[in-house]
Order: C-alpha cells, then structure tokens, then sequence
C-alpha cells in the first residue's frame, strides 16, 4: 500500500495535501462567482491563471507520486485532476466569447464529484495507514496488532500454524535513566529496522508498547519461530547502536509461543507469549524461551 513511504513521509504528504485541497477548493469559489457574475468577467484576464493555479494540486502529489509506482489510487486523482483543469481552461476561454451554458455547469460539477471521490477515497487509505503505525519506529502499532490477531484466532483463520514472537530490549530502563530517552529512543527505532530486514513477506512485527515488539509469523511452526528468533537475537546482538557519540550493543529477550486451536481471544495467545518473554528474563536474558 504506502510501504513505499516511511512515517514521517506520510505525515508530510498529508498535510501538504490538505494544504493543496484549501486552495483548490478557494479556487473553485473564485471561478464559480467569475461564472456568476458578468461585473467579475472584466478581471478574467488577470485571474485565470491564479484560479488555475490554485486548482492545480498535480505538484502536492510529487512526493507520493515519486515513491508510489504506478499506485492506482494516485493516478485516478492525477487523471481526474488533470481533466477538470483542462476543462476549466476551456470554460475560461469560452467566456471571453458567449455565456456558459447549462450543460458546461452541470459537465464542470460531475468533473469536481470525480475528483472529490477519488480523492476521499485516498485520503481515507492514508488515514487509515497513519492510524494504524507507530510513529517512532514505522511498525505498525497496538490496535493493528489487536485487529489483525482477532482475524487470526478466528477458527477459519487457523488452517496453517501462526506463531508469535514478543522480543523486549534487556534493562532498556537502565539505558533511558543512564543516557536519556533520546538513546532509548533512537535505539528502538535500530531494532525496528533490523527486525523489519529480517522478517519474511508473511511475517508482520508490531510495536506492543514501549520497548517491546510483537512479531506475527504465519505459516510458521514454533520450531520455525524460534530458529528465526535465534537468529535475530544474534544480529541485535552483534550490532553496534550508535547515538550522537556514544557506541552500545544491547541485548533482547524472546518469548515464543503458537496459535492453539482452543484460543479464543488475542489476550490467551499474547499471554503466553508474555509468560515466556518472562521466563527467558528470570533466566539471565538475553535468549529465547517456548514451551518445549
């Protein structure tokens, strides 16, 4: 969807956006009071560029359109847009010769409500993408993570094993009271980028709250699952985090645990999770612990 375009990208996007749809819809008012008074008609010469130039958005769509190929939501709205300035410059050279007629009115309305929709309907999908990420790491955050393991205990959901990992950085409070929440920070957001190279196409991590992360592995066995948790352990492990100018390893936690059968809310599998995360804490950290 926007994987293309990281958070702050987004956030960037949809304001500008917004910013683009102000002027936009001003110039709408500024052309249809030139089309319904004929005392406005004397300054069309100096207005029709700047109605034009507020009704064109095409360049508050470049950052999108650079990252997003061939995205077919953004080239319904370029289409569109593009037809209704190419239609409002027809109505503007028209009225230097004859009145509009009812039919250019009703044309230039049904090209607006085109446009209008296809906008709602991309808006809506950058909401909801905004809605559902954590904004420090890019991950998605706890109420994707709520939806998307409700869909998966369904029954009908539960076809193929699904485990879950819950990883929680080691004494992650002694790194926020020692170097400031900043480094906290800063190496969350590391993490969140090692996790992410290192999940598969059906994996999807989420940020459980404050310095733990959920991963969902579907199609993935336990034995499966902690393989792919030893493995990631070792690269946080082996990495270097680097902050302004300080240079730390850290070290994380796993609790790893699959969907049963007889699961019947997220709370039962996120449970057990939780309860391994803890046993592999009390063990010394720094390791995976599931149920053997």
């Amino acid at each position: 969807m926007f994987d293309e375009l990281n958070t702050h990208d987004l956030q960037v996007f949809y304001v500008s956006l917004g910013q683009a749809l102000v002027k936009h819809h001003d110039g709408r008012l500024s052309l249809f009071y030139m089309l319904q008074y004929n005392d406005s008609r004397c300054r069309i010469k100096n207005d029709y560029h700047l109605i034009l130039h507020k009704l064109d958005f095409s360049s508050a769509l470049a950052l999108a359109d650079s990252q997003i190929d061939n995205y077919q939501r953004l080239v319904n709205i370029q289409i569109n847009l593009s037809n209704l300035v190419d239609y409002v410059k027809y109505i503007l050279d028209e009225l230097h010769r004859n009145d509009i007629k009812k039919n250019n009115y009703r044309h230039l309305i049904s090209l607006m409500k085109k446009l209008d929709r296809s906008i709602e309907g991309f808006r809506k999908e950058i909401s909801n993408n905004l809605t559902y990420l954590d904004e420090l790491t890019g991950l998605l955050n706890r109420s994707a993570m709520e939806k998307d393991l409700t869909e998966l205990v369904d029954l009908k959901h539960k076809q193929a094993t699904t485990s879950l990992a819950l990883i929680d950085i080691d004494h992650f409070k002694k790194i926020n009271d020692e170097y400031g929440h900043t480094v906290g920070d800063d190496i969350i957001e590391s993490i969140a980028d090692i996790i992410q190279s290192s999940l598969r196409e059906t994996d999807t991590a989420y940020r459980y709250g404050g310095e733990e992360i959920l991963i969902i592995l579907k199609n993935s066995s336990l034995d499966e699952a902690v393989v792919a948790m030893e493995r990631l352990k070792v690269d946080i492990d082996d990495y270097i985090f680097i902050s302004d100018e300080l240079e730390l390893s850290v070290t994380v936690s796993i609790g790893v645990t699959t969907l049963f059968q007889n699961d019947e809310l997220p709370r039962d599998a996120l449970t057990r999770a939780d309860e391994y995360l803890y046993k592999a804490k009390d063990n010394g950290r720094n390791q995976v612990a599931y149920k053997i």
